[in-house]
């Protein structure tokens, strides 16, 4: 960014969606997903995907 920059755009949420907590993790990690009935998942960190500062991201019932 060079003089008069206005920055670079981020990730924009719908009205329905937040970001809750964001948590750093390295990849052999283990990040655990808790439901509302209770039931307990987990994944490696390494088996979530990446993506940009603008994605949109997807549902984690995709990735369980």
């Amino acid at each position: 960014q060079n003089r008069g920059g206005v920055g670079a755009k981020g990730s924009q949420t719908r009205d329905e969606d937040f970001v809750e907590y964001i948590y750093p993790a390295t990849n052999h990690n283990y990040m655990l997903f808790f439901t509302q009935k209770g039931k307990c998942y987990w994944l490696k960190v390494y088996e979530i995907p990446e993506g940009t500062k603008t994605s949109k991201g997807r549902a984690i019932q995709n990735l369980l």
